[in-house]
């Protein structure tokens, strides 16, 4: 049985109506980055980096923070897979290694249980 829906893959589109070529690179350009700051900012990506360091702290901000990070970074991974851009591939490279050094050994990935709540996982 054929999916209801076909989805197609990120890089073998091409978007060419002006409304959301003018959009992507608004996202690309000016959201994506401002998401980032704000991430540094709101302290969200420290929970990465203390948990790389394995310096004890507790978490910052809500629960779901994880998430707006890990999907944010999505959503740039899903901009290069459409056009290259060596800076914003090198941001997201160096992000991935700190989420990464910030997993458990077994993969384990929510900065809030692993800082707060270790022994409820």
């Amino acid at each position: 049985m054929k999916p209801y829906r076909i989805y197609p893959e990120v890089g073998k589109t091409k978007l060419t109506d002006q409304f959301w070529v003018q959009y992507l690179e608004q996202v690309r350009h000016t959201m994506l980055p401002y998401s980032l700051e704000q991430f540094e900012k709101t302290g969200y990506m420290k929970n990465f980096e203390s948990l790389a360091a394995k310096d004890g702290a507790k978490h910052i901000g809500p629960p779901f923070s994880d998430g707006l990070v890990l999907e944010t970074l999505r959503g740039a991974c899903d901009l290069l897979a459409v056009q290259a851009d060596p800076e914003l591939e090198a941001q997201v490279d160096a992000l991935f290694t700190l989420i990464l050094s910030a997993a458990d050994e077994d993969g384990f990935l929510c900065t809030q249980t692993q800082q707060d709540y270790p022994d409820k996982r």
